[in-house]
This record gives C-alpha cells, structure tokens and sequence, in this order.
C-alpha cells in the first residue's frame, strides 16, 4: 500500500481494517516525524509528494512490464454492484441521513461554503454534504471536541465577505457557543446554520446505551432554536417532519442576514454504525464521492 500524505489514523483506515492481512505499507510525506504515527510502516520516504510519485512512475516504466488489467469477472462486478438503499427510520421527527441528503441536494452546488461541528450528526453531514472545492469547507473537530463549528463559520463569513456560509451542527455542540451567534447578527452576516438537534449529546448517549448504562446523563431538553433565532434578531425556521423540508427551501431562500433552521432529527439513528450505507447510497444518485 503507497500512502501519499495522509496519517492513516483511524477515521480513514475504518478503525485499522484495511491495513490488516499483512499489508506492506510505504508512507510518502514531506514531514518525517509522519511515519509510523498510526500504523506500522515498512518504508518511509521523505519528499514532495508530486516528486515522489513521478518519480515512482518513471520507475515503473523502467521495468517494461505492462500494467495489470483487470480480469473480465472482476469488472463485471464493478457495473453490476449497486450499494444498499437506505431505510429511513424518521420515528416521531427526522431520520439525520433524510435531512443530510436532503441538504445535499438542495445546497448550490458551486458556490456552497460548509462548515461542519464535531460529535455525533458530524458522522452523517460531513459525508453526505459534498464540497466544490477543498477551499470551500472546513470541519471543526481537532482534539473530538464539539462547540468549535460556529467561531470557525463566522471567521468564512467575514473571510468571504458577501459570500453566504452553511454551518451544519448539533444541538449541544451549538449551545456551548450560542452567545457567537449575536457577533453574526451583530455584522448581519449572511450565515445559516442547520442545527441537528435530538435534545441530547448524541454519540455520549449512543455510548451510554450500549454499556447498559442511563441515558439520562447524556439527555438535555434545548430551546427551540428557531425561537432563539428570532429573539437575537435573525431569521428562524422549525423542522419536526419530513413533510416540513418545505421550511429548508424557504431558509435557503433567504439572501439578508443570519439565519437558524432547527431540524429535529431522531436521535435513535445511530450515525457511526449508518454512516456507509448513507455515502453509498448517496454516491450511487449523485454520481459523485463527498469531499471529507
């Protein structure tokens, strides 16, 4: 396996599985002290990673041997093989991957500027919702933590002055930097956020169900964030059902100002263990890979 400048932690090695059965593993990085972070390598190479693979290539092609092709059966495979639909559990709200695919689908597609939180719905918005451009997003989860999403959307915001700025969260991760959303109203800067709301720390309260264990302690009753909205002085919408996306065509429609969307979602959806049958599915419609 050649990696070329990337870690290999654990969220894009699907938790190490696809470096068992012995793979050989060459790391290809500008930093030294990359190599072996994550995963035990067998060569490390130190260069640019242009460089470096041209130069790999050059080499291939010294060796006059042709490039293997693949076999008739295994192609075969490729057209035939159709990822699983996904089955929506929206119970008395909105299953997140609805919500998720939705966005997707009803974002501009060229001049869309993301900003997602971390936690729990990071594991549905951050694969569903597709990006035109590296430069066009960014993902507020260093170090796991959640509530870092709306600093880094105000900074796009007056970084792309005139540009509007699509902030996905939750409702935790919003509440512990909501008092940031009055510097957005306060500039009357042209940002809406989505806020995936299931009145609770979601991947905490996942984790607490599977260890046997109440979920109390992870359960916290929230505002309704498009009364909160209105209260600071922006515009607020509410969706409690799919029948209402209606109201995310009505909060995209918006061209002046802040702008809240509460959309609650059902927290018993869990993301982690749903989040490849969502990309799939949503690669197979849109014939496209997310950016992540």
């Amino acid at each position: 396996m050649i990696v070329v400048g990337a870690s290999l932690n654990e969220w894009t090695t699907h938790f190490g599985k696809i470096l068992e059965n012995g793979k050989k593993i060459i790391q290809i990085d500008d930093r030294s002290d990359a190599f072996g972070w994550f995963a035990r390598i067998a060569v490390g190479l130190e260069a640019d990673a242009k460089v470096a693979v041209a130069a790999l290539l050059d080499r291939l092609r010294e060796g006059g041997k042709p490039g293997r092709q693949p076999d008739t059966e295994t192609t075969q495979k490729i057209k035939q093989h159709k990822p699983p639909a996904i089955s929506y559990d929206d119970g008395k709200s909105v299953d997140p991957r609805r919500a998720a695919n939705y966005l997707e689908e009803k974002l501009p597609r060229r001049d869309r500027i993301l900003v997602f939180d971390g936690g729990h719905a990071a594991m549905v918005t951050c694969k569903a919702l597709s990006s035109p451009s590296a430069e066009n997003w960014s993902l507020g989860l260093d170090f796991g933590a959640v509530g870092q999403g709306l600093s880094i959307a105000l900074g796009a915001c007056f970084a792309r002055p005139g540009k509007r700025v699509t902030h996905v969260t939750a409702d935790a991760a919003f509440m512990m930097n909501v008092a940031d959303f009055h510097t957005a109203v306060s500039h009357n800067l042209p940002l809406t956020v989505f806020v995936f709301n299931d009145n609770a720390v979601g991947q905490e309260r996942h984790d607490l169900i599977h260890k046997g264990l109440p979920t109390k302690y992870a359960e916290v009753v929230q505002p309704d964030f498009e009364k909160l909205a209105v209260g600071f002085g922006a515009k607020g919408f509410r969706v409690s059902r799919p029948d209402d996306f209606g109201e995310i065509d009505k909060a995209l429609a918006v061209e002046d100002g802040p702008v809240i969307v509460n959309v609650r979602i059902n927290g018993d959806v869990e993301l982690a263990r749903e989040l490849g049958d969502c990309a799939a599915s949503r690669n197979d419609r849109l014939g496209t890979i997310p950016k992540t």
